[in-house]
């Protein structure tokens, strides 16, 4: 477990020549991402449904049967967004939206994955590995000082590969198991776990995630609880089938509904453990499903409306966030939401504004604590086809160009296509799609180079230490934080980059890493890639690191932003010459990560032929320095 520099890009909102030194913000929440596996939309108490289940005691709308009280719980504590929506209907690609830092689509993920094995360092990825070389939310959250935690599915490699400090996926396994995708059903006892446990007993389904929080000392912390629940095999224990089989209720919705009792009650369970910990308060709980279901609709993974269809049962799924000391409990909302903007909301609360750029989907942080609506009036998803649903239309496009249309707002059950009678209709949405389409595919206008520099044999971090960026109008140098960590950008994704070790640091890379390591020519690099460089360190380093300078550069008189120039920060940590350059972005925006301290650093930005040479000097004090600086360069 590491811990790791805070991440910035804090804009200016005057034109003017200071330093100010803040402390770190001590009021990040922890994170905890409750991942359910094939729940249906209108499966959940607090969801109203027109769905109808026949009983011996008469037709019941589905809300009154299931039993979700935690669940239900949890609503009314925090928002609800009824409208939310998976970007597959499929848990392996709907995954992808949880696990990047961006909140990616599927597509776009394997676009990375295809690019990255086109970089010759890297070569193939393994098997299911491909997010040991990808921007992860763990990996995000672990530069801004959290540990993470992953306990259940997740699909991609092992915990370490995804980025998580700790974990249960300590290998991939088989195609459609990796180790630890149980966690929850195993060790459940219902004896000592769940309502029908005494007040005082410890469920030991949850004792590798106690484990974990155990050891976190007082940092803060990302848990990714991902029970395989309700998805099958369908064997709840016989208390939670008992009120379902007293109602009459056929097989196959009793094995369902009972699953889903299960993970209500597991969700309980976890619930539970943050209010005992005293951790509920200044705890960011998140819910949503990776797909749907349609019980009743359907009775195999892609077959009838449900999971692996382009259905809207398929992909529709409640979204909730809890946060006690931030967000107000009690709301229900029916924006359209997806869940590619849990990551962009995650981020935002943690780093502010200045949350890492290229996020795919929107933060939702003013909405969740009572602003405005979100404002989105389409959603489009990508599975076995694509589909559109805004608030009156869903329109389905099939791989083999056939098209069905339904009023969504009168048909939740998409029962009734309407494509014939409505061609005008048919050609607007697609025409939205294809622009959809076309916004998530546009080249990125600029992108970002993040990784790790670790001890070749131990894999420990080597804080301190410099490395070089070739490529672009000038050579950059980035300063390697807490946990080893170092960044570049945002940078112009349309050149080629070659990284490598400052040649006046005693530290080389162990393998040959100058060549291109970056072409920013696909679609998809907007996020930009991670990578972890071995080194073989010839000196101890020094110092303590992880400050972090923030500011903009713009022309005196007008206050315009001066893009493209390249700030040069020097100073001596410990002895020890300390350096970094990187370059004002568009908006004249400047970011230094990873500080040495104490220290003090002298900042130039070098004459051009259009304006006057600008000297600062700032003076850090702690690594968890949070340093703004706006400079104005003379028009010569």
């Amino acid at each position: 477990m590491h811990s790791t520099c805070r991440i910035l890009f804090l804009s200016a909102l005057a034109v003017f020549a200071s330093a100010v030194v803040a402390a770190a913000d001590p009021d990040r929440p922890n994170v905890v991402i409750i991942a359910g596996d094939d729940v249906g939309w209108p499966y959940h108490g607090f969801m109203p449904s027109p769905q109808v289940l026949q009983t011996n005691a008469g037709p019941l709308a589905v809300q009154e049967i299931v039993q979700t009280p935690n669940l239900d719980t949890l609503a009314s504590e925090g928002v609800t967004f009824t409208r939310g929506y998976s970007t597959a209907s499929l848990c392996q690609p709907s995954l992808m939206s949880f696990l990047s830092s961006h909140g990616l689509h599927a597509f776009q993920w394997r676009a990375r994955e295809l690019e990255l094995e086109s970089v010759s360092q890297i070569g193939d990825i393994p098997y299911r590995r491909e997010s040991h070389y990808l921007r992860t939310l763990p990996r995000e959250l672990e530069r801004r000082g959290y540990v993470s935690w992953e306990g259940g599915k997740m699909w991609y490699g092992t915990y370490e590969d995804a980025g998580f400090t700790d974990g249960l996926a300590t290998s991939v396994g088989g195609f459609f198991q990796t180790i630890g995708d149980h966690f929850g059903r195993d060790d459940w006892d219902t004896a000592l776990c769940g309502s029908t446990a005494p007040p005082e007993a410890s469920c030991p389904a949850l004792d590798p995630m106690r484990e974990f929080l155990d050891g976190t000392d007082g940092r803060p912390f990302f848990l990714w609880f991902a029970p395989l629940l309700p998805h099958t095999p369908f064997d709840a224990p016989q208390e939670y089938r008992d009120p379902y089989e007293a109602l009459g209720l056929p097989f196959w919705a009793v094995n369902y509904l009972a699953n889903m009792t299960w993970f209500d009650e597991l969700v309980g369970e976890l619930l539970a453990e943050l209010e005992e910990r005293g951790l509920a308060e200044n705890t960011l709980v998140i819910y949503a499903s990776d797909n749907g279901w349609g019980l009743g609709f359907q009775f195999f993974p892609g077959q009838g409306k449900g999971k692996g269809t382009l259905y809207d049962l398929g992909f529709r799924t409640p979204i909730l966030f809890r946060w006690p000391a931030r967000i107000p409990a009690g709301a229900t909302y029916d924006d359209l939401v997806s869940t590619s903007d849990i990551p962009a909301t995650i981020l935002d609360y943690v780093f502010g504004k200045d949350a890492p750029a290229g996020a795919v989907g929107l933060s939702l942080r003013e909405r969740l604590e009572g602003g405005a609506p979100v404002g989105r009036s389409e959603i489009v998803t990508y599975d076995a086809g694509k589909a559109l649903v805004n608030d009156t239309w869903r329109y389905l496009q099939f791989p083999d160009g056939h098209e069905e249309l339904y009023r969504i707002d009168l048909d939740p059950f998409e029962e009734v296509d309407l494509a014939a009678a409505n061609p005008q209709v048919l050609d607007q949405l697609a025409a939205e799609i294809e622009a959809h389409t076309d916004a998530l595919e546009a080249p990125p206008s600029r992108t970002e180079i993040v990784g790790r520099l670790v001890h070749w044999e131990t894999g420990e971090p080597l804080e301190g230490a410099e490395v070089r960026l070739d490529g672009g109008p000038s050579t950059l140098a980035s300063i390697v934080g807490p946990g080893g960590w170092f960044e570049f950008g945002p940078l112009d994704p349309s050149v080629d980059y070659g990284l490598r070790r400052n040649r006046n640091v005693a530290n080389d890379f162990r393998d040959d890493r100058t060549g291109t390591l970056y072409a920013g020519v696909e679609p998809s690099t907007s996020t930009g890639i991670f990578h972890t460089f071995e080194a073989s360190p010839t000196t101890t380093l020094s110092g303590e690191f992880g400050a972090t300078l923030v500011g903009t550069l713009s022309e005196e008189g007008t206050g315009d932003p001066l893009e493209g120039l390249v700030v040069m920060l020097s100073g001596r940590v410990a002895g020890r010459k300390s350096t970094a350059r990187v370059v004002t972005q568009p908006d004249g925006r400047f970011r230094v990560a990873n500080l040495g301290a104490p220290a003090t650093y002298r900042i130039a930005v070098k004459s051009t032929k259009t304006h006057r040479t600008v000297v600062r000097k700032i003076e850090v004090a702690t690594p968890e320095d949070e340093i703004s600086l706006d400079l104005a360069a003379a028009p010569k």
